[in-house]
């Protein structure tokens, strides 16, 4: 297996990303006084393996958002739900907009919308969450990954999340903050 080159998912080769910026401004810092604001661009392809859910296939959809320092973001985007699959394919694109990637984070929670009557987070299937201060180095390139769906960190459930999803990534920073002081002068 190769080893990721973003240190946060599984790479499988031939996935349609994009080559790696040159390894000079792979190496570039973040620098902590810098505001790195811009959008996230999010392919959400498809999941494989997700769990049963009240014995029988869910009918999956994805939830994102962005949270910046812990504060999670009010805006929450999804998928179409695709019933009855544990491997659905939704080929989706989303937008959404970050303040400061430095310190924020992509939230992708997974969900069962077959269940019209969950009990708490019943149908809670998983979740990724991605760090984007890790994609800074690679502003403006597309990468796409596997990742391992996990247990929620935020929201609790007794049933064991399993599967992989596929994303399709990239950041774009248009502004920092020593730049926008910069045009003042």
């Amino acid at each position: 297996m190769t080893s990721p080159p973003l240190g946060f998912g599984i790479l499988e080769p031939g996935a349609g990303s994009s080559p790696p910026p040159a390894q000079s401004s792979v190496a570039t810092s973040i620098a902590s006084n810098v505001v790195y604001s811009g959008t996230v661009h999010v392919k959400v392809v498809k999941a494989d393996g997700l769990r049963m859910h009240l014995c029988r296939k869910p009918a999956p959809l994805v939830m994102l958002r962005v949270s910046v320092a812990g504060v999670a973001q009010p805006c929450w985007l999804k998928t179409n739900p695709i019933p009855h699959t544990r491997s659905p394919e939704w080929d989706q694109e989303f937008v959404l907009p970050v303040t400061d990637a430095s310190q924020a984070q992509l939230e992708c929670t997974i969900w069962d919308t077959s269940d019209a009557m969950p009990i708490e987070f019943s149908h809670f299937l998983g979740e990724v969450l991605l760090n984007l201060a890790k994609l800074i180095p690679y502003n403006g390139h597309y990468v796409e990954q596997v990742f391992f769906v996990k247990q929620g960190k935020t929201i609790k459930s007794d049933l064991e999340a399993t599967g992989m999803l596929r994303l399709g990534i990239r950041l774009d920073v248009t502004r920092s903050l020593e730049e926008a002081r910069l045009d003042k002068y």
